[in-house]
């Protein structure tokens, strides 16, 4: 509960008063009114909201800033609309003082710099507004829904009922004989319904003209003299006012750089989710570079930090960054994020921005250059991937890389601190950041768990460059945290008596829950304790009167959270956060158990996907029939998109996830629990959810826009600790992000090196695994990067790329200098190597033992292959590469999964089940679905979700990380080496991809890399166009089909229909994109008529689903369709609410929509 419980706060608000409340009554009554809320019986004091109004008034006069001071102003401000926010929530408002708080509090927020409140406020109070008002009867709640929706940004809704208005303003003026309805007692209320329609369309057009008269329009109906009696009206304008010179200097069209072209605005203003003006972050951004020489989505800006919380603007900064850099440079983007799942997350949002300036993006595209064979056209603008494949991309081809991207974004880049990944992201900066300096490249930062945010500064600016780091702790969602444990009620026991000897006696004592919530920064909190029993503690007892604790019969801690969790989702979704898998299920499970079955249709088509793909008996089905679903990486990845999806629509309130989904993945959630923090072992309990990974968890409580406030609760078996809210709001210190080379077990490692160098031994090849293996890989790399560039691989200049690490900022003098005693070593053995060798080596990194068996391999098969024909077909190929014992060593590199396979979770019964990875390798890859692999190599676990769970860290361990790794080394390698001795025909450079993603046939891999995430799609799309042996390309053809025909043809899930909707668009623009950028577009439709003059016409969505066909209408008659490749481009540009003619016609049987913007005039 921030920012407005905090007595700071409320006493600059308040000031020294002595007929007010002090500041720590008016928290009192605020926490008391959010309690209220929390256990679902709103109540608010008369006093409380006088407060709020008496604060919302001062802050308002036109002398509060010179009175007050800007700081006093916003806290007033804040602490009146969470006030008024409070109330909304409170029953038994009519809608007429609905609107009015809403209004009152949509300013306040949006004065106290915390914009997306009145969005969220908005969503939340009026998501289905009425047009269905006239001036006449209904003139206040006119002036007050007009400002409400203009501060919601509702585009449609206030071109729509503005212009009925209008209408009736023009009746209403020929019926009474006047020249305008502003010189009547409708005036004031006339004039914020036209000022609001023109503030909304110089936002959504940039003409400053619609500013101007907006505000002259707005004055006019604050001073309307005619309308004195309608204060209501009046109070409004006054306010939007106020409100326009704020809402002109936050304006995209007046915030980007002059050099910022308008199809960037357009991108942002247009595009899903619209952006009209920009938050306060990203405008303190462009602030801060009102004082410097440059733009900072300029060239002229080579290095740039962001750190900003959660819901802080992050991704929006990094849009504009994409966008502007696109439409003025000519050189791609490398988006580089942690996981795949978080690449298409990216990928996703970036995309509706990119259509306007006709680029395209693609994401998650498995490693070698097997594109170039398979698809000559797909030159993608931008590429979102792991730091994984840009090390690939890096170590394969540094030139091409570089020539290819000029602007490298890492988001999360805290991540750099990982034990097991962060050295792989760190090295790929490292060498970024010393290969560009001095040139056009650049490389941007972005986080929101940095700590040490001055060692990134320094990083950064190694090789002299100027960073730019723009810090913001701004979010626009408070937070209410809160601790959840159970109290055991002592003075009721209930005793049985049993039949066992050893324990003849039993006794339980009932548990009661109680949420402990923060009601300021203080140390103060209030108690909630349930009001009846949520489980039972109970004790057996020897005959000797011994007591011990029967866990048989005890409630586990994890069963007491249903109680609290359920009545969370009584407001909202709710994330329950697990350490572990088996948790996860668990968890759902308990939650399932405690709910009704739901009678919904798109949660049914969500257990037949997951039924299709899992089979009938998978816990995940069953739990989804009543409303819950669960999430952790063993999943399908087609399966978690299609709960994120739901999550994110309604359908499904419940969800229990690892931090898998919180890393990867924004979600809109009301509410949060931190059920778990860690896990027991035979080593005891270890805490892993903490630093970033619990500061992201936490971010998803209270999303931009969506909410006012987000919940956040941690659940805690033991005693209440006041160290546990601490938990819920680390500092800078808990949340440090140190290079992999800092650490004490590469400490350790280096000291363990330095022995085995000692001993004489050839430490370098000995050394196969752990920190020092790593960093010897690097200087490897390094030292064959400098022989390409004709400089001599020496030791200075291996310090000189080091200097540019993280390691070099925060390691003492004299652990650099071991280091370099490390480097040293390595590029002594690296100058004994042949140079071919070292070269061939420096690329596959790997431990540089592990890169000589690979070239040994490689070798191997280019002599095999020399006087034989190469196979082409995948399974022969890799047939070809495992066999004669190749795949037995290639599981030996230290880099190999080791993955193990049991019966079941644990116990003395399980035992481990040999796979055989080959066989199970060529069915994946000839598309056999997980059903079968599971039940044919995974039989003999007993346990369905444990069955699946290993089958899907087999296949990601496997086959879509190390195989695909490892077999486009060795392709590479052998085919090099063949191109040496003169062959023609060359390996296949898409088995990578083949193996990756689980098919074997070109089309599929086509559909894949384009878009389609479901390998089960893909092959049935490629099977339907090959066996119907078409000539066009698969887009074209499916671009030629309905939804129904896709769904028909493919059997295609909703979740598929939509994947080939965004497929099937045109990538680099469309209808929506060309009406909107050059006014007016044409587009073929399906016509129900021959022929048909060219009319005046209607599109109307058959029903809400993004799926239904959109008709056009004449009148009361159908006469055409929109064909399914323009569906989801149509239904966009319906979405923005833009006005726009449609004229129908049809010649010989072919329809034709012509559309014309019809922008608004000063």
């Amino acid at each position: 509960m921030e920012r407005a419980l905090d007595p700071e706060l409320l006493g600059l608000a308040l000031g020294e008063h002595a007929t007010l409340p002090s500041a720590e009554e008016v928290s009192e009554l605020l926490a008391s009114a959010e309690l209220a809320l929390l256990v679902h019986a709103p109540e608010i004091s008369e006093e409380l909201i006088a407060i709020g109004w008496y604060l919302h008034a001062i802050a308002s006069s036109k002398y509060a800033f010179r009175t007050y001071g800007i700081e006093r102003q916003r806290a007033a401000f804040q602490v009146s609309a969470h006030i008024f926010d409070l109330l909304l929530q409170t029953p038994d408002l009519n809608r007429f003082e609905t609107l009015k708080y809403c209004f009152a509090a949509q300013i306040a927020y949006l004065r106290s710099t915390l914009d997306p409140n009145a969005i969220a406020l908005y969503q939340r109070e009026f998501a289905e507004s009425s047009s269905d008002l006239s001036l006449v009867s209904d003139f206040q709640e006119v002036a007050l829904i007009c400002g409400v929706a203009f501060l919601g940004f509702d585009v449609g809704y206030i071109y729509r009922l503005t212009a009925a208005l209008l209408e009736e303003m023009a009746n209403l003026e020929r019926e009474w004989e006047i020249d305008t309805v502003f010189s009547s007692p409708l005036g004031s209320a006339a004039g914020v319904a036209l000022g609001t329609r023109d503030l909304i369309s110089f936002l959504v057009y940039g003409n400053e003209d619609l500013l101007a008269r907006a505000r002259e329009r707005l004055r006019t109906a604050v001073l309307n003299e005619i309308s004195s009696e309608d204060k209501i009206s009046r109070w409004v304008a006054a306010h939007l006012v106020n409100l326009a010179d704020g809402l002109g200097m936050s304006s995209v069209w007046t915030v980007l750089p002059p050099e910022i072209p308008p199809s960037v605005r357009k991108a942002f203003v247009m595009g899903h989710p619209r952006v009209l003006t920009l938050w306060p972050p990203q405008l303190d951004l462009f602030r801060t570079a009102e004082e410097q020489p440059f733009n900072p989505l300029g060239a002229q800006v080579k290095r740039l930090f962001l750190s900003t919380p959660t819901s802080g603007g992050k991704t929006l900064l990094a849009q504009l960054l994409v966008t502007s850099h696109l439409a003025t440079e000519r050189t791609s983007i490398c988006y580089i994020a942690p996981t795949r799942s978080l690449c298409w997350e990216i990928r996703k949002s970036l995309d509706s921005r990119m259509r306007y300036i006709g680029k395209e993006i693609a994401a998650g595209l498995p490693e070698g250059d097997w594109l170039d064979d398979l698809l000559l056209e797909f030159e993608p603008e931008v590429e979102v991937m792991t730091p994984e494949r840009l090390s690939y991309m890096i170590r394969s081809d540094s030139r091409r890389l570089l020539e290819q991207f000029g602007l490298f974004i890492f988001d999360e880049v805290h991540l750099v601190g990982e034990p097991d990944r962060g050295w792989t992201l760190e090295e790929d900066l490292t060498y970024l950041h010393y290969a560009t300096l001095g040139r056009e490249h650049r490389i941007v930062l972005m986080s929101a768990a940095i700590g040490n945010r001055n060692h990134f500064v320094e990083w950064m600016s190694a090789g002299m460059n100027q960073v730019l780091h723009h810090h913001s702790p701004w979010r626009g969602p408070r937070r209410l945290h809160a601790i959840w444990t159970t109290d055991v009620d002592w003075d009721s026991p209930l005793e049985e008596v049993t039949r066992s000897r050893r324990f003849p006696r039993r006794v339980r004592y009932p548990l009661y829950g109680i949420l402990n919530v923060r009601i300021s920064h203080t140390e103060e909190t209030h108690s909630l304790t349930t009001d009846d029993p949520i489980g039972e503690l109970v004790f057996k007892f020897t005959p000797e009167g011994e007591r011990i604790r029967d866990s048989h019969y005890s409630t586990p801690f994890y069963r007491t959270l249903i109680t609290v969790i359920r009545h969370l989702a009584q407001s909202g979704p709710v994330l329950v956060i697990e350490s572990t898998r088996p948790r996860t299920v668990l968890m759902a499970k308990a939650i399932a158990d405690s709910l009704e079955p739901v009678e919904r249709s798109d949660v049914q088509l969500l257990v037949d996907l997951v039924e299709a793909r899992l089979g009938p008996d998978h816990p995940l089905s069953q739990v989804l029939t009543n409303g819950v679903a669960y999430h952790h990486g063993s999943l399908p990845g087609e399966i978690r998109a299609s709960i994120e999806q739901a999550v994110s629509e309604g359908s499904v309130r419940f969800l229990v996830a690892t931090t898998t989904l919180t890393e990867g993945v924004n979600l809109p959630v009301q509410s949060v629990v931190i059920a778990s923090q860690g896990s027991y072992s035979a080593e005891g309990f270890t805490e892993y959810i903490t630093g970033s990974k619990l500061i992201n968890a936490i971010g998803r409580a209270g999303r931009a826009t969506k909410e006012t406030e987000g919940i956040v609760v941690l659940a805690r078996p033991a005693a209440p600790d006041p160290g546990d809210f601490q938990r819920l709001s680390p500092d800078d210190s808990d949340i440090v992000a140190s290079s992999m080379l800092t650490t004490e077990t590469a400490l350790r490692a280096l000291a363990s090196f330095e022995e085995l160098q000692r001993l004489a031994e050839d430490a370098v090849f000995q050394t196969a695994t752990g920190e020092v293996a790593r960093f010897l890989t690097f200087v490897w790399f390094v030292a064959a990067e400098l022989e390409k560039l004709g400089e001599l691989p020496t030791q200075e200049h291996i310090i000189g790329v080091l200097e540019h690490s993280l390691a070099w900022v925060q390691l003492t003098p004299e652990n650099r200098d071991r280091w370099l005693g490390v480097a040293a070593i390595g590029l002594a053995r690296y100058q004994e190597t042949d140079q071919s060798a070292r070269r061939r080596w420096a690329t596959a990194g790997t431990a540089i033992s592990s890169a000589r068996e690979t070239e040994s391999i490689a070798q191997e098969l280019a002599e095999m292959l020399q006087d034989v024909e190469i196979p082409q077909n995948p399974i022969e190929v890799v047939d070809l590469i495992i066999s004669e014992g190749r795949l037995e060593r290639i599981l030996r590199l230290p880099e190999a999964p080791r993955r193990r396979v049991y019966t079941q979770r644990g116990g003395r019964n399980r035992e481990e089940i040999d796979i055989p990875l080959a066989a199970v390798l060529r069915q994946w890859i000839q598309g056999a679905d997980l059903v079968t692999l599971a039940n044919t190599y995974f039989y003999a676990v007993a346990d369905i979700d444990f069955r699946f769970e290993q089958l899907g860290d087999f296949i990601y361990d496997y086959f879509e990380i190390f195989l695909p790794w490892m077999f486009g080394t060795v392709i590479t390698w052998t085919n090099s080496m063949l191109e040496e001795i003169g062959s023609r025909t060359l390996l296949p450079r898409s088995i990578s991809a083949n193996v990756r993603w689980g098919i074997d046939n070109p089309i599929a891999l086509e559909l894949m890399a384009k878009g389609i995430q479901s390998r089960s799609l893909a092959l049935r799309v490629a099977r339907v166009w090959q066996s119907e042996d078409r000539e066009e390309r698969v887009h074209s053809w499916v671009r030629s089909m309905s939804v129904a025909d896709w769904q028909r043809a493919f059997d295609a899930s909703p979740g598929e229909l939509r994947s080939i909707l965004e497929f099937s668009r045109d990538r680099r623009g469309g209808a929506a994109v060309e009406l909107i950028t050059q006014g007016s577009t044409e587009l073929e439709v399906a016509s129900h008529y021959a022929e048909y003059d060219q009319t005046d016409a209607l599109l109307v969505p058959v029903d809400e689903s993004e799926l239904s066909p959109v008709d056009i209408r004449i009148a009361d008659q159908i006469v055409g369709q929109i064909l399914g490749r323009d569906q989801e481009d149509v239904r966009s540009l319906l979405n923005t609410g833009l006005i726009f003619s449609v004229r129908f016609s049809a010649s010989s049987g072919q329809g034709l929509l012509k559309l014309e913007l019809v922008e608004p005039a000063a």
